[in-house]
């Protein structure tokens, strides 16, 4: 198994995979990785905006555009340690896909950029089925549209109900 990581690989997921295989097949311990939290701030940009597709700063046209740092956090709650993809979905549609390496309890990452994070995700695509809860693997923000589908939705229950009850009359 070294012999093929290694030459499809390279050192990607270190020089052997022994570390992998004590941890699951041998070990005890549990996985489970965790979407933590999802925070978003207005800052101001004298120079321009931030792009967060490329995390570069642009000059900026005409007025100052907002911008946002956002920062969000995943966690290890479990022992064993393996690399997982973390997605941030931003609030004009874009998303950005990095590798955490596991080995640190919490990680902290932070964006800077014209949009919010709205949504993060840890293990996005389910590679990993060794995680005991992948219900906590995903954080949204939840925003005021959605407020306001949610009440609109109970209001339309509500009438359906007292329709539904008029009908039998």
């Amino acid at each position: 198994m070294n012999e093929v990581v290694t030459a499809r690989y390279g050192d990607r997921f270190g020089k052997s995979m022994n570390g992998f295989f004590d941890q699951t097949l041998l070990g005890t311990d549990v996985c489970d990785y965790e979407a933590t939290s999802v925070s978003s701030e207005r800052i101001r940009t004298p120079q321009g905006v931030v792009d967060s597709t490329r995390l570069k700063s642009r000059p900026a046209r005409g007025a100052e555009k907002p911008a946002y740092e956002s920062r969000v956090l995943v966690s290890r709650l479990g022992e064993i340690v393996l690399p997982v993809d973390v997605r941030v979905r931003f609030d004009d549609g874009s998303t950005l896909t990095e590798l955490w390496n596991g080995r640190e309890r919490t990680k902290e990452y932070r964006y800077e950029g014209p949009a919010r994070a709205v949504a993060l995700e840890v293990d996005p695509d389910g590679k990993l089925p060794l995680d005991i809860k992948p219900m906590n693997n995903t954080y949204v923000v939840e925003t005021p549209v959605a407020a306001g589908w949610k009440a609109a939705v109970s209001v339309m229950h509500w009438l359906q109900n007292i329709l539904m009850s008029a009908s039998l009359f």
